[in-house]
């Protein structure tokens, strides 16, 4: 989590200077399979952590190169939609990565070094197949470019860019604002964000919010301590997690994109709620068994499973949407940076998670204290992120003086 905390903060900046997103993914990677596969043939602790870490870097230009990419070719009344759908290829990918790795050790009889060099093995055909198939912007397929603000239509008009800098379309060759063509400097731009308040809100919000799901990391331990279970059965709950993830991103592509920013907001910061609710019920069922009773009997598993799928079902949209869609408004042609930024700042918050983990599951009550935290960390991620969604709509009816007109009558009465 600490290399790929340093990758947050570090690739943003290169994916914004080649300007594409292609190179940069394809590389994420290549290099973060090479990662796990050096693993696989490796037997010294150092030298584990040196390829693990390697491939937590190179995994983190992932979501910067992905939003210049979602940047360059879609308009941003379809953020929120694009948005999700990425959003539910990741979780797709979760659980396809649990059941693989469920059946290669039930049915193939894998030990963990034959499952990291397999799962390498496809990273690494993935790799070539992005960096042949993919292009950076739709000038590179004699497409026109993107523009914010065309094709308008009346309730659309909240998706405008309204604070961010002006879009310009990505060059045929893929060299971006800040790098072949003059632009803002890194630190301009970083002094832009950090003197605007929703980054802040934003900031402390993901944070409390990207510290819950990492939690998802941590469920095979805990079904693993808790109920008495087969060896494969921990991995594949697990992925209950991403199944509820993938659900509500499903239903986000199909809703968001139909309803205003302020019917977002509320559904999104509804689902946090939710959330909280959640946590609640899960440190209850936790409390309820006797610490004698972990890792003795199945009773409860089902339950607990289901919660699982709501606790991922209700995290997805507030963690995903608002981070990724006010990165590409406010950031404009620094998006990439400011993606890195705020997942670095959250990914730091995880890292404290995991660690504080580490040390308390050992414990006495160990997961009854875990399931807390998750609790504190979702009330205080829910009033984060309700604060950011009012700050945001209030900053954007100040820009749009009457949002009954459609943009392109907006735009007439401006001018």
């Amino acid at each position: 989590t600490g290399a790929y905390l340093m990758g947050k903060l570090t690739t943003g900046m290169l994916v914004d200077y080649v300007g594409g997103g292609r190179v940069t993914l394809a590389l994420g990677i290549f290099l973060s399979s090479l990662g796990s596969i050096g693993i696989a043939f490796v037997s010294l602790f150092p030298l584990i952590c040196i390829f693990w870490g390697g491939a937590r870097y190179f995994q983190a230009m992932g979501w910067p190169s992905i939003a210049k990419l979602i940047y360059n070719w879609f308009e941003p009344r379809q953020y929120a939609r694009i948005w999700s759908i990425t959003s539910m290829a990741s979780r797709s990918g979760s659980i396809l990565t649990g059941l693989f790795i469920s059946l290669l050790i039930q049915f193939a009889g894998y030990g963990w070094r034959e499952v990291l060099w397999t799962c390498g093995g496809v990273g690494v055909g993935v790799a070539v197949v992005v960096a042949c198939l993919l292009r950076d912007s739709p000038v590179q397929v004699g497409l026109p470019p993107v523009c914010p603000g065309e094709n308008g239509k009346e309730g659309e008009d909240e998706s405008v860019l309204l604070d961010g800098p002006d879009k310009e379309p990505a060059a045929p060759d893929g060299v971006g604002v800040t790098g072949g063509r003059a632009g803002p400097s890194v630190w301009s731009e970083v002094h832009r964000f950090v003197r605007e308040p929703r980054f802040w809100l934003m900031a402390f919000a993901l944070a409390m919010m990207t510290a819950l799901f990492e939690w998802e990391a941590w469920i095979p331990t805990f079904i693993d301590q808790t109920f008495d279970v087969q060896d494969s059965v921990p991995p594949l709950i697990g992925t209950t997690f991403s199944a509820g993830c993938l659900v509500a991103l499903l239903l986000g592509s199909v809703l968001l994109p139909r309803i205003s920013r302020k019917l977002q907001a509320i559904v999104i910061c509804g689902s946090m709620l939710c959330n909280v609710l959640v946590c609640g019920v899960l440190l209850y069922t936790t409390a309820r068994r006797a610490p004698g009773e972990n890792g003795q009997s199945t009773e409860g598993l089902p339950f607990s499973s289901a919660l699982l799928v709501l606790f991922g079902f209700t995290l997805a949209l507030p963690v995903y949407i608002p981070m990724s869609v006010f990165s590409l408004d406010f950031g404009g042609d620094s998006c990439s940076l400011l993606i890195g930024i705020l997942d670095g700042m959250a990914y730091s918050a995880a890292l404290l998670f995991d660690l504080s983990l580490g040390f308390i599951v050992d414990g006495s009550n160990g997961w009854v204290t875990a399931t807390g935290i998750l609790l504190t960390l979702s009330v205080v991620g829910f009033v984060s992120l309700l604060g950011f969604q009012i700050m945001d709509i209030h900053v954007r009816a100040k820009s749009i003086p009457d949002l009954t007109f459609p943009v392109s009558v907006q735009n007439d009465k401006t001018q």
